[in-house]
Protein backbone atom coordinates (compact mmCIF):
# COMPACT_ATOMS: atom_id res chain seq x y z
CA UNK A 1 0.00 0.00 0.00
CA UNK A 2 1.21 3.50 -0.85
CA UNK A 3 0.44 5.49 2.29
CA UNK A 4 1.91 8.94 1.85
CA UNK A 5 -0.95 10.85 3.44
CA UNK A 6 -0.66 12.05 6.98
CA UNK A 7 -3.09 10.39 9.36
CA UNK A 8 -5.83 12.85 10.22
CA UNK A 9 -6.87 13.47 13.87
CA UNK A 10 -10.34 11.97 13.32
CA UNK A 11 -8.74 8.72 12.14
CA UNK A 12 -6.34 8.67 15.09
CA UNK A 13 -9.37 9.09 17.36
CA UNK A 14 -11.05 6.10 15.73
CA UNK A 15 -7.93 3.96 16.06
CA UNK A 16 -7.60 4.83 19.73
CA UNK A 17 -11.30 4.13 20.31
CA UNK A 18 -11.00 0.83 18.47
CA UNK A 19 -8.03 -0.21 20.61
CA UNK A 20 -9.85 0.81 23.79
CA UNK A 21 -12.83 -1.37 22.87
CA UNK A 22 -10.49 -4.19 21.89
CA UNK A 23 -8.79 -4.15 25.28
CA UNK A 24 -12.15 -4.35 27.00
CA UNK A 25 -13.32 -7.08 24.63
CA UNK A 26 -10.29 -9.32 25.13
CA UNK A 27 -10.60 -8.92 28.90
CA UNK A 28 -14.31 -9.77 28.88
CA UNK A 29 -13.76 -12.77 26.60
CA UNK A 30 -11.40 -14.29 29.19
CA UNK A 31 -14.34 -14.64 31.59
CA UNK A 32 -15.74 -17.87 30.22
CA UNK A 33 -17.77 -18.53 33.35
CA UNK A 34 -20.00 -15.48 32.83
CA UNK A 35 -21.99 -15.74 29.60
CA UNK A 36 -23.31 -12.19 29.88
CA UNK A 37 -19.86 -10.60 30.19
CA UNK A 38 -18.56 -12.91 27.47
CA UNK A 39 -21.39 -11.78 25.18
CA UNK A 40 -20.57 -8.19 26.04
CA UNK A 41 -16.99 -8.96 24.94
CA UNK A 42 -18.16 -10.31 21.57
CA UNK A 43 -20.25 -7.19 20.93
CA UNK A 44 -17.38 -4.90 22.01
CA UNK A 45 -14.92 -6.71 19.72
CA UNK A 46 -17.31 -6.34 16.79
CA UNK A 47 -17.65 -2.63 17.54
CA UNK A 48 -13.85 -2.32 17.65
CA UNK A 49 -13.55 -3.98 14.22
CA UNK A 50 -16.36 -1.85 12.83
CA UNK A 51 -14.59 1.36 13.91
CA UNK A 52 -11.22 0.05 12.69
CA UNK A 53 -12.65 -0.86 9.27
CA UNK A 54 -14.20 2.61 9.03
CA UNK A 55 -10.80 4.17 9.80
CA UNK A 56 -9.16 2.12 7.02
CA UNK A 57 -11.86 3.12 4.54
CA UNK A 58 -11.45 6.79 5.42
CA UNK A 59 -7.66 6.54 5.11
CA UNK A 60 -7.99 4.99 1.64
CA UNK A 61 -10.81 7.26 0.50
CA UNK A 62 -13.14 4.29 0.08
CA UNK A 63 -16.79 5.16 0.58
CA UNK A 64 -20.05 3.24 0.64
CA UNK A 65 -23.68 4.39 0.78
CA UNK A 66 -24.68 5.09 4.38
CA UNK A 67 -27.13 2.20 4.44
CA UNK A 68 -24.35 -0.24 3.43
CA UNK A 69 -21.43 1.07 5.51
CA UNK A 70 -21.33 -1.94 7.80
CA UNK A 71 -18.40 -4.10 8.87
CA UNK A 72 -18.37 -6.80 6.19
CA UNK A 73 -19.23 -4.54 3.20
CA UNK A 74 -16.51 -2.11 4.36
CA UNK A 75 -13.89 -4.84 4.53
CA UNK A 76 -14.90 -6.21 1.14
CA UNK A 77 -14.62 -2.69 -0.32
CA UNK A 78 -11.17 -2.27 1.27
CA UNK A 79 -10.02 -5.62 -0.12
CA UNK A 80 -11.33 -4.73 -3.59
CA UNK A 81 -9.54 -1.36 -3.44
CA UNK A 82 -6.19 -2.93 -2.52
CA UNK A 83 -6.41 -5.60 -5.23
CA UNK A 84 -6.22 -2.87 -7.87
CA UNK A 85 -2.53 -2.48 -7.01
CA UNK A 86 -1.88 -5.96 -5.61
CA UNK A 87 -3.95 -8.75 -7.11
CA UNK A 88 -2.85 -11.17 -4.38
CA UNK A 89 -3.92 -8.97 -1.47
CA UNK A 90 -6.50 -10.50 0.86
CA UNK A 91 -7.71 -9.95 4.39
CA UNK A 92 -6.51 -13.20 5.94
CA UNK A 93 -8.94 -13.14 8.85
CA UNK A 94 -11.99 -12.37 6.70
CA UNK A 95 -13.55 -15.75 7.51
CA UNK A 96 -13.07 -15.32 11.28
CA UNK A 97 -14.37 -11.74 11.16
CA UNK A 98 -17.44 -12.92 9.25
CA UNK A 99 -18.06 -15.59 11.89
CA UNK A 100 -17.69 -12.99 14.65
CA UNK A 101 -20.17 -10.81 12.76
CA UNK A 102 -22.67 -13.69 12.80
CA UNK A 103 -22.14 -14.28 16.53
CA UNK A 104 -22.68 -10.59 17.26
CA UNK A 105 -25.85 -10.44 15.15
CA UNK A 106 -27.20 -13.55 16.87
CA UNK A 107 -26.57 -12.00 20.28
CA UNK A 108 -27.87 -8.54 19.45
CA UNK A 109 -30.83 -9.27 17.21
CA UNK A 110 -31.98 -12.72 18.29
CA UNK A 111 -30.65 -13.20 21.82
CA UNK A 112 -28.79 -16.41 20.91
CA UNK A 113 -26.18 -17.44 23.48
CA UNK A 114 -22.71 -17.65 21.85
CA UNK A 115 -20.71 -20.87 21.76
CA UNK A 116 -17.73 -19.82 23.85
CA UNK A 117 -15.35 -22.55 22.68
CA UNK A 118 -16.07 -21.66 19.07
CA UNK A 119 -15.78 -17.91 19.72
CA UNK A 120 -12.46 -18.34 21.54
CA UNK A 121 -10.87 -19.66 18.31
CA UNK A 122 -11.62 -16.35 16.57
CA UNK A 123 -9.76 -14.10 19.02
CA UNK A 124 -6.16 -14.74 17.97
CA UNK A 125 -6.70 -14.43 14.17
CA UNK A 126 -8.65 -11.20 14.71
CA UNK A 127 -5.89 -9.85 16.95
CA UNK A 128 -3.34 -10.68 14.23
CA UNK A 129 -5.52 -8.90 11.65
CA UNK A 130 -5.54 -5.74 13.75
CA UNK A 131 -1.76 -5.81 14.16
CA UNK A 132 -1.01 -6.46 10.50
CA UNK A 133 -3.57 -4.01 9.17
CA UNK A 134 -2.45 -1.25 11.52
CA UNK A 135 1.08 -1.57 10.15
CA UNK A 136 -0.04 -1.99 6.54
CA UNK A 137 -2.61 0.80 6.28
CA UNK A 138 -1.35 3.33 8.85
CA UNK A 139 2.33 2.44 9.30
CA UNK A 140 1.61 2.17 13.00
CA UNK A 141 2.38 -0.65 15.41
CA UNK A 142 -0.95 -1.71 16.92
CA UNK A 143 0.71 -2.09 20.33
CA UNK A 144 1.99 1.47 20.19
CA UNK A 145 -1.30 3.16 19.27
CA UNK A 146 -1.52 5.57 22.17
CA UNK A 147 -4.38 5.65 24.61
CA UNK A 148 -2.52 8.44 26.39
CA UNK A 149 -4.81 11.13 24.99
CA UNK A 150 -7.53 9.84 27.33
CA UNK A 151 -5.43 10.81 30.38
CA UNK A 152 -6.96 13.94 31.88
CA UNK A 153 -3.91 15.17 33.80
CA UNK A 154 -1.83 17.26 31.37
CA UNK A 155 1.51 16.62 33.11
CA UNK A 156 1.02 12.86 33.36
CA UNK A 157 -0.16 12.71 29.75
CA UNK A 158 3.01 14.52 28.62
CA UNK A 159 5.21 12.15 30.64
CA UNK A 160 3.48 9.12 29.14
CA UNK A 161 4.17 10.57 25.69
CA UNK A 162 7.85 10.80 26.70
CA UNK A 163 7.77 7.08 27.49
CA UNK A 164 6.47 6.40 23.98
CA UNK A 165 9.43 8.31 22.54
CA UNK A 166 11.91 6.40 24.71
CA UNK A 167 10.47 3.07 23.56
CA UNK A 168 10.67 4.12 19.92
CA UNK A 169 14.33 5.11 20.46
CA UNK A 170 14.96 1.67 22.03
CA UNK A 171 15.89 3.35 25.34
CA UNK A 172 14.15 0.61 27.25
CA UNK A 173 15.88 0.99 30.61
CA UNK A 174 15.04 4.70 30.73
CA UNK A 175 11.46 3.96 29.65
CA UNK A 176 10.97 1.41 32.44
CA UNK A 177 12.42 3.76 35.04
CA UNK A 178 10.18 6.59 33.89
CA UNK A 179 7.12 4.33 33.99
CA UNK A 180 7.94 3.38 37.60
CA UNK A 181 8.03 7.08 38.53
CA UNK A 182 4.79 7.83 36.66
CA UNK A 183 3.03 4.99 38.47
CA UNK A 184 4.28 6.40 41.79
CA UNK A 185 3.10 9.91 40.90
CA UNK A 186 -0.36 8.73 39.92
CA UNK A 187 -1.04 6.38 42.82
CA UNK A 188 1.33 7.01 45.71
CA UNK A 189 2.94 10.44 45.79
CA UNK A 190 0.02 12.53 47.00
CA UNK A 191 -0.96 10.02 49.66
CA UNK A 192 2.62 9.58 50.88
CA UNK A 193 3.42 13.29 51.07
CA UNK A 194 0.12 14.12 52.76
CA UNK A 195 0.83 11.45 55.37
CA UNK A 196 4.33 12.76 56.00
CA UNK A 197 3.14 16.35 56.29
CA UNK A 198 -0.06 15.74 58.22
CA UNK A 199 -0.47 17.38 61.60
CA UNK A 200 -3.80 15.73 62.31
CA UNK A 201 -3.77 13.86 65.64
CA UNK A 202 -5.55 11.00 63.90
CA UNK A 203 -2.51 10.22 61.77
CA UNK A 204 0.23 10.24 64.43
CA UNK A 205 0.79 6.49 64.60
CA UNK A 206 3.85 4.35 65.30
CA UNK A 207 3.89 3.32 61.63
CA UNK A 208 4.02 6.93 60.49
CA UNK A 209 6.78 7.77 62.95
CA UNK A 210 8.88 4.91 61.60
CA UNK A 211 8.21 6.06 58.06
CA UNK A 212 9.37 9.62 58.83
CA UNK A 213 12.62 8.29 60.25
CA UNK A 214 13.36 6.12 57.20
CA UNK A 215 16.08 7.37 54.85
CA UNK A 216 13.83 6.72 51.86
CA UNK A 217 10.06 6.67 52.24
CA UNK A 218 8.17 3.94 50.36
CA UNK A 219 4.41 3.98 50.67
CA UNK A 220 4.19 0.41 49.41
CA UNK A 221 5.74 -0.86 52.65
CA UNK A 222 3.14 0.66 54.97
CA UNK A 223 -0.29 -0.52 56.05
CA UNK A 224 -2.10 2.69 55.03
CA UNK A 225 -1.23 2.51 51.31
CA UNK A 226 -4.28 2.73 49.04
CA UNK A 227 -2.47 1.57 45.92
CA UNK A 228 -1.33 -1.72 47.34
CA UNK A 229 -4.57 -2.43 49.09
CA UNK A 230 -5.82 -5.39 47.07
CA UNK A 231 -9.48 -4.53 47.57
CA UNK A 232 -8.96 -1.01 46.26
CA UNK A 233 -7.21 -2.34 43.15
CA UNK A 234 -9.94 -4.86 42.45
CA UNK A 235 -12.60 -2.19 42.96
CA UNK A 236 -10.97 -0.07 40.27
CA UNK A 237 -10.66 -3.04 37.94
CA UNK A 238 -6.85 -3.11 38.11
CA UNK A 239 -5.43 -6.64 37.92
CA UNK A 240 -3.53 -7.27 41.17
CA UNK A 241 -1.22 -9.90 39.67
CA UNK A 242 -0.43 -7.65 36.71
CA UNK A 243 0.40 -4.82 39.11
CA UNK A 244 2.84 -7.10 40.93
CA UNK A 245 4.37 -8.13 37.61
CA UNK A 246 4.74 -4.48 36.58
CA UNK A 247 6.55 -3.70 39.83
CA UNK A 248 8.93 -6.63 39.34
CA UNK A 249 9.93 -5.21 35.97
CA UNK A 250 10.13 -1.49 36.79
CA UNK A 251 11.01 -1.30 40.48
CA UNK A 252 9.59 0.63 43.43
CA UNK A 253 9.74 4.39 43.92
CA UNK A 254 10.11 6.46 47.07
CA UNK A 255 11.17 9.93 48.23
CA UNK A 256 13.65 11.20 50.81
CA UNK A 257 11.27 13.72 52.43
CA UNK A 258 7.85 15.28 51.94
CA UNK A 259 9.22 18.28 50.01
CA UNK A 260 11.44 16.23 47.73
CA UNK A 261 11.00 16.36 43.97
CA UNK A 262 13.66 13.68 43.50
CA UNK A 263 12.58 10.08 43.20
CA UNK A 264 14.53 7.06 44.43
CA UNK A 265 14.01 3.82 42.53
CA UNK A 266 14.50 0.56 44.42
CA UNK A 267 14.90 -2.05 41.66
CA UNK A 268 13.66 -5.59 42.05
CA UNK A 269 15.77 -8.73 41.60
CA UNK A 270 14.61 -8.85 37.98
CA UNK A 271 16.28 -5.54 37.11
CA UNK A 272 18.87 -6.15 34.38
CA UNK A 273 19.61 -5.85 30.64
CA UNK A 274 17.93 -9.16 29.85
CA UNK A 275 14.58 -7.55 30.84
CA UNK A 276 15.23 -4.18 29.18
CA UNK A 277 13.46 -5.17 25.97
CA UNK A 278 10.85 -3.74 23.64
CA UNK A 279 8.43 -6.55 24.47
CA UNK A 280 8.63 -5.91 28.22
CA UNK A 281 8.54 -2.13 27.74
CA UNK A 282 5.37 -2.37 25.65
CA UNK A 283 3.79 -4.71 28.21
CA UNK A 284 4.55 -2.27 31.04
CA UNK A 285 3.41 0.70 28.95
CA UNK A 286 0.12 -0.99 28.12
CA UNK A 287 -0.51 -1.84 31.77
CA UNK A 288 0.50 1.66 32.92
CA UNK A 289 -2.03 3.32 30.60
CA UNK A 290 -4.73 0.86 31.62
CA UNK A 291 -4.09 1.47 35.35
CA UNK A 292 -4.04 5.26 34.95
CA UNK A 293 -7.32 5.32 33.02
CA UNK A 294 -9.02 3.02 35.51
CA UNK A 295 -7.74 5.12 38.39
CA UNK A 296 -9.12 8.37 36.97
CA UNK A 297 -11.94 9.53 39.14
CA UNK A 298 -15.31 9.99 37.46
CA UNK A 299 -16.42 13.55 36.94
CA UNK A 300 -19.21 13.96 39.48
CA UNK A 301 -21.92 16.61 38.93
CA UNK A 302 -21.40 17.97 42.46
CA UNK A 303 -18.49 17.94 44.87
CA UNK A 304 -18.84 16.20 48.21
CA UNK A 305 -16.74 17.70 51.01
CA UNK A 306 -15.11 15.18 53.36
CA UNK A 307 -16.04 15.84 57.00
CA UNK A 308 -15.20 14.41 60.40
CA UNK A 309 -16.04 15.46 63.91
CA UNK A 310 -13.84 15.42 67.03
CA UNK A 311 -15.80 15.40 70.28
CA UNK A 312 -14.67 16.50 73.70
CA UNK A 313 -16.28 13.97 76.02
CA UNK A 314 -16.53 13.36 79.77
CA UNK A 315 -16.90 9.89 81.26
CA UNK A 316 -19.80 9.78 83.72
CA UNK A 317 -18.55 6.38 84.92
CA UNK A 318 -15.52 4.23 84.17
CA UNK A 319 -15.67 3.16 80.51
CA UNK A 320 -13.48 0.24 79.38
CA UNK A 321 -12.20 0.37 75.78
CA UNK A 322 -11.79 -3.03 74.14
CA UNK A 323 -9.82 -4.58 71.31
CA UNK A 324 -10.56 -8.17 70.38
CA UNK A 325 -12.54 -8.61 73.63
CA UNK A 326 -9.63 -7.45 75.77
CA UNK A 327 -9.62 -4.19 77.69
CA UNK A 328 -6.80 -2.00 76.35
CA UNK A 329 -7.63 1.24 78.16
CA UNK A 330 -9.94 2.44 80.91
CA UNK A 331 -11.52 5.85 80.49
CA UNK A 332 -11.90 6.83 84.13
CA UNK A 333 -14.93 8.54 85.60
CA UNK A 334 -14.90 12.36 85.34
CA UNK A 335 -11.96 12.34 82.89
CA UNK A 336 -12.21 14.47 79.75
CA UNK A 337 -10.79 13.41 76.38
CA UNK A 338 -11.05 14.36 72.71
CA UNK A 339 -12.37 11.45 70.70
CA UNK A 340 -13.39 10.39 67.20
CA UNK A 341 -16.74 8.54 67.23
CA UNK A 342 -17.95 7.81 63.70
CA UNK A 343 -21.34 6.48 64.75
CA UNK A 344 -22.31 9.85 66.26
CA UNK A 345 -23.90 12.17 63.67
CA UNK A 346 -25.92 15.33 64.19
CA UNK A 347 -26.12 14.83 67.97
CA UNK A 348 -27.61 11.35 67.55
CA UNK A 349 -26.27 7.83 67.58
CA UNK A 350 -26.43 6.85 63.92
CA UNK A 351 -26.36 3.10 64.44
CA UNK A 352 -27.65 0.81 67.14
CA UNK A 353 -24.63 -1.48 67.39
CA UNK A 354 -23.58 -3.96 70.02
CA UNK A 355 -20.22 -2.18 70.10
CA UNK A 356 -19.30 1.42 69.30
CA UNK A 357 -15.94 2.14 67.54
CA UNK A 358 -14.02 4.95 69.24
CA UNK A 359 -10.60 6.59 68.93
CA UNK A 360 -9.25 8.53 71.91
CA UNK A 361 -6.90 11.35 70.99
CA UNK A 362 -3.41 11.41 72.57
CA UNK A 363 -3.50 10.19 76.15
CA UNK A 364 -0.83 10.45 78.84
CA UNK A 365 1.72 8.45 76.85
CA UNK A 366 1.21 10.62 73.79
CA UNK A 367 -0.37 7.76 71.81
CA UNK A 368 -3.90 7.35 70.55
CA UNK A 369 -6.15 4.50 71.62
CA UNK A 370 -8.38 2.83 69.02
CA UNK A 371 -10.96 0.24 69.93
CA UNK A 372 -14.61 -0.02 70.89
CA UNK A 373 -16.90 0.43 73.83
CA UNK A 374 -19.92 -1.69 74.61
CA UNK A 375 -23.30 -0.39 73.55
CA UNK A 376 -24.55 0.15 77.10
CA UNK A 377 -21.61 2.48 77.84
CA UNK A 378 -22.92 5.03 75.37
CA UNK A 379 -25.06 6.35 78.21
CA UNK A 380 -21.89 7.02 80.23
CA UNK A 381 -20.59 9.53 77.67
CA UNK A 382 -21.41 13.21 78.05
CA UNK A 383 -20.61 15.37 75.02
CA UNK A 384 -19.06 18.71 76.00
CA UNK A 385 -17.95 20.12 72.64
CA UNK A 386 -17.92 19.32 68.90
CA UNK A 387 -15.19 20.34 66.44
CA UNK A 388 -16.15 19.71 62.81
CA UNK A 389 -13.29 19.49 60.30
CA UNK A 390 -13.37 19.48 56.49
CA UNK A 391 -10.80 18.42 53.90
CA UNK A 392 -9.75 21.07 51.38
CA UNK A 393 -8.55 20.60 47.79
CA UNK A 394 -4.98 20.09 49.00
CA UNK A 395 -6.01 17.27 51.32
CA UNK A 396 -5.47 19.31 54.47
CA UNK A 397 -7.97 19.15 57.33
CA UNK A 398 -9.34 22.50 58.52
CA UNK A 399 -11.65 23.43 61.37
CA UNK A 400 -15.07 24.31 59.99
CA UNK A 401 -16.85 25.18 63.22
CA UNK A 402 -17.10 24.20 66.84
CA UNK A 403 -20.01 24.22 69.24
CA UNK A 404 -21.00 23.08 72.70
CA UNK A 405 -22.44 19.60 73.12
CA UNK A 406 -22.46 16.94 70.48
Amino acid sequence: MDNNRQIQPNIIFRLVLSKTLCKDAFQLCREEGDIFRYSHGIVALHDALDIFAGAIASQLGVSLPENKAFLMPLLIAVETHERKNNAEYSIRAMNEINQLNTLRNNIKHQGIIPNQKFAAQLIRPIGDFLKMSSKYFFELEWDSISLADQIRDNHIRAEVKDVEDLIEKASYREALEKMAVIMFKVFDEYSLKSKLGSTSPLSQTDELKKLKLAKVKFLRRDWFSDLYNRIDLVKKGIDVDMMSYFQKLTGYVGITDEDSSDYVIDPSLNWGPVNWTREISLFCYDFLIDAILKNQHPIWPVKVVELYAIYTIEALNDIPIYSYDQVIYNLKKSSERRALILSRIDKKWAMDLETVPIKIMPIESGETVSGYIKNEDKENIQFLKTELYFQDDKGEWNLNYECDGG
